[in-house]
């Protein structure tokens, strides 16, 4: 291949490995801090309790009038859960790192509001599994493809170099043994 393959295929290697650093620095740690999340504590949960009256006007009203009225009490994130039984209602809000129940009794418009948060920690490891709303999922498939092209045309640019080549192959060959070891000794 000519010398201009080579160069094009370097300039796109090392733009990529740029553009991508930070993904590839926050999946790695946020990565690490999953695996440990319980034993360093950071799975834990703060509880916070609300409670109140809706107005009667927004009982007889739509879903939204509801939610709204609840999301002005404190409820945040968005609603994954709205469950209308004859005299009660049940509505569950999400987010990242924070989840709020409500239950409304119907009759009276009492409501209780139960916001349970997991602090900054959380954020993060639920942003790492994918738990970062309706379009975080094209973050983590972006940052999936470009180390996939970060790591093909680093080994293309890496067989290129004839006197390490050999040295590079052998590399690549432990790295995958001890990843199929690691696999076969360390997974359940």
């Amino acid at each position: 291949m000519s010398p201009r393959f080579w160069q094009i295929l370097r300039t796109v290697h090392i733009h990529l490995s740029l553009s991508s650093f930070v993904l590839l620095l926050f999946f790695g740690a946020t990565g690490v801090l999953l695996v440990h999340a319980e034993r360093w504590g950071l799975d834990f949960a703060h509880a916070e309790h609300r409670a109140g009256t809706l107005p009667a006007t927004t009982l007889d009203s739509d879903r939204l009038a509801i939610v709204e009225q609840l999301r002005k009490a404190g409820a945040v994130g968005g609603v994954t859960d709205y469950d209308d039984r004859d005299d009660e209602l049940r509505i569950t809000f999400e987010r990242p790192s924070q989840r709020c129940d409500a239950l409304i009794k119907k009759p009276f418009g009492e409501f209780e509001l139960t916001i349970e948060s997991r602090g900054p920690w959380a954020l993060m490891l639920d942003l790492h599994t994918g738990k970062g709303g309706d379009l975080w999922w094209l973050a983590i498939d972006l940052a999936g493809l470009l180390w996939i092209f970060v790591a093909l045309t680093g080994l293309g640019l890496w067989l290129q170099l004839k006197k390490r080549r050999n040295t590079g192959l052998f590399w690549l060959g432990l790295g995958l043994v001890i990843s199929v070891l690691c696999y076969l000794c360390l997974a359940p």
